[in-house]
């Protein structure tokens, strides 16, 4: 999409805030990276909503039943922290670096649009 200037006002400190919190370059990149983020949110909002406007049938809920799903179980034990790879208990805070944390969050993301848009 072409990009083009346009004058805004917003709370500089906010806009620095916001910069340094994404490691942005520029305020207009923190900008895109905030429009990008809130039109995210909205289709998955709406997606969420019109899903619960007309929720599944009992004829669509036995379709899904037997579709193959193999691929999405998984043997995790929560109460055996000792054999997982990341060696955490239930209720364990996670400390994350920002880029640790924009890096996962963007992996959420692109997984949620994926599966979702």
């Amino acid at each position: 999409m072409a990009k083009e200037k346009v004058t805004i006002t917003l709370d500089r400190a906010k806009a620095e805030a916001a910069r340094g919190l994404v490691g942005a370059a520029s305020t207009s990149e923190v900008i895109d990276i905030a429009l990008e983020r809130l039109l995210r949110a909205e289709r998955l909002r709406r997606d969420v909503e019109a899903y619960r406007r007309f929720p599944q049938t009992v004829g669509e809920r036995a379709v899904a039943e037997h579709a193959a799903s193999a691929g999405l179980k998984h043997d995790v034990d929560w109460e055996a922290p000792a054999q997982s790879v990341v060696k955490l208990k239930v209720g364990d805070q996670i400390r994350l670096t920002e880029k640790d944390f924009e890096r996962l969050s963007a992996a959420f993301f692109a997984d949620l649009e994926r599966k979702f848009l």
